[in-house]
């Protein structure tokens, strides 16, 4: 998969000098999972470079509704499909948008027969991959590329976890679409909290923009200013 220009440097400095709607204001409100174009292309690799009018306006939408969900930052994670992140990067920028769009994509893996997510986030490539490669080498790539690698809904594989848990930077601790499944359960009391301390995340994991349900609204992140230094390189 070609490479593809990131989006100019948001200026974080200012936006975090000018919160006022948090009792802390060093906090930011992300979405870190999201997929504009739904399943449009899932399970297959995208490869093209290219995008219709179709695939844009979608894009172009998920970003508005993020302005609405009062986000200071999203990520557009397409499924095995990088191109809705750097389209959505460049275009905010361009129209002068109050919001950071993180590129990304929510990447298939397959290890030990199973399928896995994961979202690659900040990336400043598209990582060139195929679902059965070693799971170390696709999460190096993503590092290598100055991205994060986030293990999605990390409640679907409480088996294969801990054989991950060492090499991915992150798990997404909560998952809009699968609200009923979240904290609460036991994957999370017993692995995530006890045994894991990485980033933990929030995402809506909202699919298409006309269909966000009212359990995906809380799925964002509150990222403070620590945290947000420990993954500043995905917000440059």
């Amino acid at each position: 998969m070609q490479s593809l220009q990131k989006a100019p440097n948001f200026p974080w400095g200012k936006i975090f000098a000018k919160r006022s709607r948090y009792a802390n204001m060093h906090e930011l409100k992300i979405d870190f999972h999201t997929h504009p174009l739904g399943h449009l292309y899932y399970p297959e690799v995208v490869t093209t470079t290219q995008m219709d009018a179709y695939e844009k306006s979608l894009i172009q939408q998920m970003i508005r509704i993020g302005i609405k969900r009062d986000l200071d930052a999203i990520a557009l994670t397409d499924h095995n499909d990088f191109r809705g992140g750097f389209y959505g990067s460049r275009w905010a920028q361009q129209q002068g948008l109050p919001i950071k769009v993180i590129p990304g994509a929510e990447l298939s893996v397959i290890i030990e027969g199973e399928e896995i997510h994961i979202l690659a986030l900040g990336a400043n490539e598209a990582i060139n991959f195929n679902p059965y490669d070693d799971f170390d080498l696709i999460i190096q790539a993503i590092q290598d590329a100055e991205g994060i690698a986030i293990l999605a809904h990390p409640h679907y594989y409480p088996e294969i976890f801990p054989k991950l848990k060492d090499y991915i930077d992150g798990v997404e601790y909560y998952n809009g679409a699968n609200a009923s499944l979240n904290p609460q359960n036991q994957f999370f009391e017993e692995l995530v909290d006890v045994e894991y301390e990485g980033l933990k995340t929030f995402g809506s994991d909202h699919h298409l923009p006309y269909k966000l349900r009212p359990e995906q609204l809380a799925g964002f992140t509150i990222v403070t200013e620590e945290m947000a230094q420990t993954i500043k390189h995905i917000l440059k």
